[in-house]
Parts: structure tokens; C-alpha cells; sequence
């Protein structure tokens, strides 16, 4: 579900969140005519951030998706343009404006269907997972959901969201399995990293684990290391539901990257017709390698982008006409991708013509 309306938000606090983040709390700018967004669990909004050059950037909601003050976790990241913003200028009182608000975690049938959930969380990757497990455990007693949750993080200092969680432990369709890399004090936590080994060791403590479902958000690294372990264990793919906090996309089982050399060779010229709801608007990329995303943003057009590392999903378009290559593995599920779906900018032509409509 996605909302891609702009409004004006107004920064009610900023206040710490453990050792290297940031909580915020957004309300409602009296003269945006916006009381609350529109949300499913797991959401995440894009700002339009009044940076020099401007940036736009994505982070997941933890409020509750009926909230009128929503509120969101920015990690404090060594030379990140957008992380020292947050961390450094912005104030409450200051204005933020929000692009659209989407998820790509959350299932619809999961409205209706009771469902057993697997998760694994790491570090800032809490902060969707966090949200489907509040809304799941809000309307328990109605879907019966049952949620197993493996968080990792550095220290119990560097832990988010841990009053969250201990209040939501107290659910018995909720365990939690905390997980610390360094030395803690928390007699019932793991040390070490999530890896492989332990993935399966758990996984086969669970009498369900075939069967659930599994949302995965949190370093490459770790993620990684799930999805091997899933792949060990034949889960399929669409039982497989993954946020990314990282331009590498995990590598799953059967999913191979194009070769360096084709990557490396020059590109077809090749007139792209671009169509979305303002439009239908044509260019020429001239075969130099670029992503159909920096060729459009080069030409001027204004199409939807973020991360422009293959993060947010928002460049995800569908190829109505012509051939692409895809630049290694993405985050679209094969389903996906039989649909002709791509991310823009993980995407060059591979033909000399070439429609795009955007998924919106």
C-alpha cells in the first residue's frame, strides 16, 4: 500500500534512542490539511530532506499505523549526509516534508489468516519488524498470531526500542531470543553474531519453521546468513519477506548476478518512453553504462527515486515493452520479476527500445 501524496509535517522532538540513534516524533502542520498517514504495519515514509544538495531519504515508522504523531529512528552514521542532519541539525519546531509512505513487508491476507512469524532483527532493522509485531500482537486476540523474535544488536547499550519490547514480551503469542555480539549482563541472551550454524539450531527448536513466515531486516551480514540458512532448509522464497538497510541485496539460493563482464560491456543506445500518473515522457541513453534511473535523472525527468541504492524499492517499475539487464540481485521476489517488475536503478537497457510504467 502506498501513499504517494506530499504533506508537511511538523518535528514535535527529537530525543536519544540508546548509544548511536535518534527518536522522532512528527505532528501534524496545521495548514497541511494531514491528521495522520495512511499506514500498514512494517510502513515506511520518504523525506524530502531541505539538505544542500537535496537528498531524499526512507526510514521505517514504529508508531502505531493509526497514530497521529508518527514517529521514527534514525541511526547516527559516520558521514552519512542524511544521518548528520538529523543528528546534528534538526530541531523541534523545524518542518519535514513526506513524499509517499509504503510497505513492502506486510501481506493483506495476513488481515484475515492466522499466521505463525519468524523474525530476525539487527541493529536499526528493528524498527519495521518492531511494527508488524506491535499491530500483530494489538489485534492478537482477532488473528491469533504468534511471533518469534531474534534481535541482535552490539551491546544492550546500542539495543532499540527495549521498553517497546519488554512491554510487547509480555504477550504469550510473543518470545523474544536476544542476541549481543560483545559482552552483556543479560543472562538469557546469546553472545556472538546471528550466523548460520545458529539460524539452524534454532530454527529446528521451532515446530512450525517450515511453515511460517519470516521477516528479515538488519545488516547484510546477517541477512545473509538467514537466508542460507532458509535456503538449507528449502523454505521457499515466498515465505521470505526481507527490508533492506544496505545498497547489497542477500543473495539467495538460485539467484545469480550477472557476470562482471557483461556488466562491463557498453549498452545498446536506446530511446526509454518513461509513462506515470503525470505522463508519458521519452529520452535517449547513449549506451554508457548508466542506471535507467541516473539516465532519467540526468535528463531532467522527475521520477520517483530514494536511496538510489537499491534499498527503498521506490524506483520499482514494470517493463511494458523492450528487454533490460538486471545489475545483480535485487530485492523483488521471482513473482516479481515474472511480472516484469524492476528496480530502476539496478537496471540498464538491453534493447534499443525500451517502456517503462512506473508501479504505482
Amino acid at each position: 500500500m502506498a501513499q504517494s501524496e506530499r504533506s508537511d509535517w511538523i518535528v514535535k522532538s527529537c530525543s536519544k534512542e540508546a548509544t548511536d540513534a535518534m527518536r522522532i516524533k512528527l505532528k501534524s502542520a496545521a495548514d497541511s490539511g494531514h491528521k495522520s498517514l495512511v499506514q500498514t504495519p512494517g510502513s515506511s515514509v520518504q523525506f524530502m530532506l531541505p539538505t544542500t544538495p537535496a537528498e531524499r531519504r526512507r526510514y521505517s515508522l514504529i508508531s502505531a499505523i493509526d497514530s497521529t504523531e508518527p514517529e521514527f529512528i534514525v541511526k547516527d552514521v559516520k558521514g552519512g549526509k542524511a544521518s548528520q542532519f538529523f543528528h546534528q541539525k534538526l530541531k523541534a519546531g523545524d518542518r519535514l516534508q513526506i513524499q509517499n509512505t509504503q510497505s513492502n513487508l506486510w501481506k493483506s491476507d495476513w488481515c484475515d489468516t492466522r499466521k505463525n512469524f519468524i523474525c530476525f532483527a539487527g541493529g536499526i532493522g528493528i524498527s519495521p519488524v518492531y511494527s508488524v509485531i506491535q499491530w500483530g500482537l494489538t489485534n492478537s486476540e482477532r488473528l491469533g498470531h504468534t511471533f518469534q523474535l531474534f534481535f541482535s544488536a552490539k551491546t544492550p547499550r546500542h539495543a532499540l526500542l527495549t521498553q517497546e519490547l519488554e512491554s510487547l514480551g509480555s504477550n504469550n503469542n510473543l518470545n523474544i531470543k536476544r542476541v549481543f555480539s560483545e559482552r552483556s549482563n543479560d543472562e538469557g541472551a546469546a553472545l556472538g553474531h546471528i550466523t548460520t550454524e545458529k539460524v539452524l539450531s534454532w530454527l529446528n527448536e521451532l515446530p512450525n519453521a517450515h511453515s511460517s513466515e519470516y521477516i528479515i531486516s538488519g545488516p547484510f551480514g546477517m541477512m545473509q546468513n538467514v537466508h542460507d540458512a532458509l535456503d538449507h532448509m528449502n523454505v521457499p522464497s515466498a515465505q521470505r519477506h526481507t527490508e533492506y538497510f544496505t545498497d547489497r541485496v542477500v543473495d539467495a539460493k538460485g539467484q545469480n548476478a550477472s557476470s562482471a563482464s557483461e556488466k562491463r560491456q557498453n549498452r545498446p543506445k536506446c530511446t526509454l518512453e518513461i509513462e506515470q500518473d503525470s505522463g508519458v515522457q521519452e529520452f535517449t541513453m547513449h549506451g554508457e553504462g548508466k542506471s535507467i534511473l541516473r539516465a532519467a535523472l540526468d535528463a531532467g525527468l522527475n521520477v520517483p527515486h530514494s536511496c538510489r541504492g537499491g534499498i527503498c524499492m521506490s524506483c520499482r517499475a514494470i517493463v511494458v515493452e523492450g528487454e533490460v539487464l538486471r545489475d545483480g540481485v535485487s530485492g523483488l521476489s521471482e513473482e516479481e520479476k515474472a511480472e516484469g517488475k524492476i528496480l530502476c536503478c539496478r537496471t540498464q537497457p538491453k534493447t534499443s527500445t525500451l517502456k517503462l510504467r512506473f508501479d504505482r
